[in-house]
């Protein structure tokens, strides 16, 4: 049996540094704005449940919905029967939606739309990997093209059968560019053999700096567990963030990047380390509730980096109901492939890491402009577990959702 190997990777990170993109905001989110583009309130079900879905032992983890989404939504158009209709309905979420691709697309030309106005590197490559002796269909090349595959080389031949070590090199080389030399040798020599016949590759990177000015580190206890306390290198600032917001059931903060319409969402369970009392309406509600404009604070917040390697998502995704697609008697791929009989998926791979920290942060005259001249800063310390979010703000898309219950750097 030949394989189809979709790799979907996200690569590096949230270094806080410099910065292109644009988006104009047309207004202030009010409570229930918390989703401005039909598209991200879709993309945030399917992040969240595919976290929610993912077992893992690690004390933190990080995953791109966004890249999740993407590779999905190309390999769609390939699909038919109950194929077609599971992932189609793992995208849409419980939304109605009148096309799940096309929504999706027009969302990500906000996002990704760039300008040098903006002070942040959002950037995003995808690529079919085909082997030169298996042809797609036109339809599945025409509507991948749609979806800012870049049109002179979405469709790149390789020679898998006769020198996959080549075409291996040709694929790593395609994501360590993409991914600012970030990630290296992205598959292993064994991932690639001359039976694969086609790789499916998508990678993302962003850069963003705050808005508020770190200024200093130091030691401080961080509550794992209502008994557990480790010590953790803090970030501390003062500067904007949006309003500090708690119930009986979360605690929540909202901090803006520098010149964009980028944001972190940090939200905390009031039970210590507890992320199964937080429903998806919390996180929700949380995200409504610190959707206002950014007020004075001053903030202690750890240092952190993750790395999660989810070398084998199926499981996952056979939890959200796409389970006819990795199954040979099941997968109609006749839509995608001219010859499709003897071709099956047989992985999916995710990789994502963040980073945050103090380093590359500029002071800049938007630093503490707008404070009240006699206010007192509100203190808002994450100093327990917390689920985080990064988010373009203007259409609600959630480019990033992890949990950190023991922050390591």
């Amino acid at each position: 049996m030949e394989k189809l190997w979709i790799a979907l990777l996200f690569a590096p990170a949230l270094l806080f540094g410099t910065v292109r993109g644009k988006w104009e905001r047309p207004q202030q989110p009010t409570y229930y704005d918390v989703f401005e583009h039909p598209s991200a309130e879709a993309l945030f079900n399917f992040g969240y449940t595919f976290l929610e879905k993912l077992q893992t032992t690690e004390d933190n983890v990080v995953i791109s919905p966004e890249s999740l989404y993407i590779a999905l939504t190309l390999i769609l158009p390939g699909l038919s029967g109950d194929a077609h209709d599971q992932v189609e309905q793992a995208l849409l979420a419980g939304q109605d939606l009148e096309d799940v691709i096309d929504g999706h697309v027009a969302m990500n030309n906000l996002v990704f739309k760039n300008s040098s106005e903006v002070q942040y590197q959002l950037h995003q490559a995808s690529r079919v990997f085909i082997d030169k002796n298996v042809h797609l269909t036109k339809e599945y090349k025409d509507a991948t093209r749609k979806q800012n595959l870049d049109s002179r080389n979405a469709h790149k031949l390789l020679n898998f059968t006769t020198d996959p070590e080549g075409a291996r090199e040709k694929i790593n080389n395609f994501v360590f560019k993409h991914t600012d030399g970030e990630i290296k040798d992205f598959l292993d020599s064994d991932q690639v053999t001359p039976l694969t016949r086609m790789f499916l590759i998508t990678a993302m990177s962003l850069e963003a700096t705050w808005a508020a000015k770190f200024t200093k580190t130091k030691e401080g206890d961080f509550s794992v567990t209502a008994d557990e306390q480790i010590k953790v290198q803090y970030m501390l600032a003062e500067g904007r963030c949006n309003e500090y917001h708690k119930n009986d059931k979360w605690l929540a903060v909202k901090v803006p990047f520098k010149a964009s319409e980028l944001t972190m969402a940090m939200i905390m369970p009031k039970k210590v380390g507890d992320f199964s009392s937080l429903s998806e309406q919390d996180i929700k509600d949380a995200l409504g509730k610190v959707a206002g404009r950014p007020s004075p604070c001053r903030m202690s917040v750890p240092k952190f980096k993750i790395k999660s390697d989810i070398s084998n998502a199926v499981p996952v995704l056979k939890k959200m109901g796409i389970s006819a697609v990795f199954d040979p008697s099941q997968a109609d791929l006749s839509k995608m492939f001219q010859k499709p009989e003897d071709i099956s998926l047989s992985e999916f791979t995710h990789k994502a890491t963040i980073e945050v920290d103090e380093n590359g942060v500029k002071a800049t005259a938007a630093t503490g402009a707008g404070f009240a001249g006699r206010s007192v800063p509100q203190f808002v310390p994450v100093d327990k577990p917390f689920l985080f979010l990064v988010r373009h703000e203007a259409t609600g898309s959630t480019l990033f959702i992890g949990k950190v219950t023991k922050p390591q750097n």
